[in-house]
């Protein structure tokens, strides 16, 4: 039982808490073997906990604002049993049923679908609002069980047919997950979908570097690191691609009655984890629903990087950026919160005050030669573009004919590439890109390099990337289209002397 607790101290470490060390990896194959021999002295525990009565949820508390809000304002705050983790879920219900409904669906933490309260009364004014906490959450039951997107979203399912609505499906940080998972699996079932500053949907591995990496000032590394600036600027990014490749340290706990047992009570934890767990690429990009995001710039824990994915991938959603919010603006941003979902829901032509475009560059294609970093980020069209010895350079809103990269580390954001030769080179380089099209003849060459992509689609006559010297990838929701057809890029993984 001593390594099972060791064991959760190592898969909290990989969700950004802690980290694996390479020298456990060999005890965690122990574990796995040993996990079928005990899940049977434990299984008829869960079977015979599965037959039992619901799960109960704690009694209300009088002083819970989310009771006093519901007393005030004569709204509906129950408990309902629910099928799919057998436990009593809390629902709040303005109940008016005269008004089109909307379903909110909170992120992770103790308060839940208290996150919305400063935005409640204001959203009433046009919305029959249903607020729920979910299973493991808030005044909800504590069940056993996976708090996995699927069964999160099985639990909409259900709730929506039970209350015969077609509600506007608003989710928030890993409730925006959520609410993804449940429009994307039955979009019949909602009018629309819209998500606010919503995490976990990156690849993993891109996820926990966004709440770990950042440029670092030259002037602060030690002289014998400045030589090999490029690496050094990405540090932490590198040493969290390269222990990701040790090998995935939760999938001991996909055995459920080791996952219950090792996380115990801690809804968060099992959350996050399955969270964490979840690939969000099969899902369909032709999702037939109007899709609105709202992120704040500010964001520190799911990073804005997420809602240009979304907005790459899923090309008829729309994607406002509130200035100066965090991660959570229902609270310190609650008027313009509430004003953008009655706007966008209500009033078509209100996104035009909000929405974000891809600026398309115009203007005769130059050719540039970069020694170092500019001040500011480059826009606009280049027929060939070379960048060397750069410690960071943003690339924002261009048309690239051909871009080389060399001992640099390089961020594009909505960047076309395109031409009729090698589109790109990058050698003892980052590249981490975000919404990219690009469109090849000839292989991508690759060379002691690292790539980070997400929401990037690639079009070319054979293999896409050609790789010399080892290399690291991680796509997020990527894909590619070659002479085999059509796949899907999703994960890390490193390459060396092949093509792919």
């Amino acid at each position: 039982m001593r390594r099972v607790h060791v064991y959760v101290c190592q898969v909290t470490l990989w969700l950004g808490l802690c980290w694996p060390a390479p020298g456990q990896a060999s005890w965690w194959q122990d574990a796995k073997d040993k996990v079928h021999a005990w899940s049977e002295v434990v299984e008829a525990r869960f079977e015979s906990a599965d037959s039992q009565s619901p799960s109960r949820a704690e009694p209300w508390q009088q002083d819970d604002p989310l009771v006093v809000f519901a007393r005030e304002r004569h709204w509906s705050l129950t408990h309902v049993i629910e099928p799919v983790f057998n436990s009593e879920l809390s629902l709040l219900d303005s109940a008016e049923l005269n008004k089109p409904a909307l379903l909110l669906v909170h992120g992770l933490g103790a308060h839940a679908a208290q996150d919305w309260l400063p935005t409640l009364p204001g959203l009433a004014e046009q919305f029959r609002v249903i607020a729920i906490d979910l299973p493991g959450f808030g005044r909800s039951a504590q069940p056993a069980g996976d708090y996995s997107p699927a069964n999160y979203a099985a639990l909409l399912h259900w709730l929506v047919l039970e209350k015969h609505i077609r509600p506007h499906l608003l989710g928030h940080s890993m409730g925006g997950a959520v609410a993804l998972y449940a429009a994307a699996k039955r979009p019949e079932l909602f009018t629309s979908l819209s998500l606010v500053d919503a995490a976990g949907i990156l690849e993993r591995t891109a996820f926990v570097k966004s709440l770990a990496t950042g440029p670092i000032p030259l002037d602060q590394l030690p002289e014998q690191i400045k030589a090999r600036s490029y690496s050094a600027v990405d540090f932490a990014g590198a040493l969290i691609e390269q222990v990701s490749l040790l090998g995935d340290p939760s999938e001991v706990l996909n055995q459920r009655q080791i996952r219950e047992l090792a996380l115990g009570k801690s809804p968060t934890a099992k959350a996050a984890l399955a969270l964490a767990q979840t690939d969000f690429s099969d899902l369909p990009e032709d999702l037939p629903l109007p899709m609105y995001i709202l992120w704040g710039d500010a964001d520190r824990v799911a990073p804005l990087r997420t809602g240009y994915m979304l907005r790459a991938t899923f090309p008829e959603s729309e994607l406002s950026i509130l200035p100066d919010a965090g991660h959570v603006p229902m609270a310190t941003h609650s008027e313009e919160v509430v004003r953008w979902i009655q706007g966008t829901l209500l009033e078509p032509s209100f996104i035009d005050r909000f929405r974000w475009q891809p600026r398309q560059p115009s203007g005769e294609m130059l050719t540039l030669a970069l020694a170092g970093c500019p001040n500011t980020p480059l826009s606009g069209a280049y027929a060939r573009l070379s960048v060397k010895d750069c410690a960071y350079l943003e690339i924002r809103d261009a048309t690239i004919g051909q871009l080389l990269v060399k001992d640099s580390v390089v961020k594009l954001d909505n960047v076309l590439l395109a031409g009729s030769g090698v589109v790109l080179e990058a050698n003892e380089s980052v590249l981490i890109g975000t919404g990219l099209t690009i469109h090849t003849e000839q292989a991508m060459k690759v060379s002691g390099s690292r790539i980070d992509w997400a929401g990037a689609s690639i079009t070319s006559k054979g293999d896409s990337f050609q790789v010399s010297r080892k290399s690291l990838f991680v796509f997020s929701i990527c894909k590619a289209e070659g002479a085999g057809g059509i796949g899907k890029l999703h994960g890390s993984f490193r390459a060396e002397k092949r093509r792919f």
